[in-house]
């Protein structure tokens, strides 16, 4: 009578440490959802720098074509410049 009566008390103890654990893991699921949230918006965010940067990088190579060719437009006013000079 008495093993069974430390081991409903046990029982009762593994039961309260169940619930604890499954209180756990509901918490967990959340903490878990909240952050499959917050990895989809950095996606989102990455995808929009990504895009951003291929932006840039465009504008940057249309700037340089164009300064060339100013360059080359300034090079040759030099060079008709010094012709006119002489």
């Amino acid at each position: 009578m008495i093993a069974l009566e430390a081991l409903r008390e046990h029982l009762m103890h593994l039961d309260y440490d169940i619930d604890e654990l499954e209180e756990c893991v509901s918490d967990n699921d959340s903490g878990i959802e909240h952050n499959d949230y917050e990895i989809e918006d950095n996606f989102d965010g990455i995808h929009y720098n990504d895009e951003e940067i291929d932006n840039q990088q465009y504008r940057v190579k249309r700037l340089q074509r164009q300064c060339r060719r100013c360059e080359e437009g300034l090079t040759d006013e030099l060079f008709a410049l010094e012709l006119y000079c002489q």
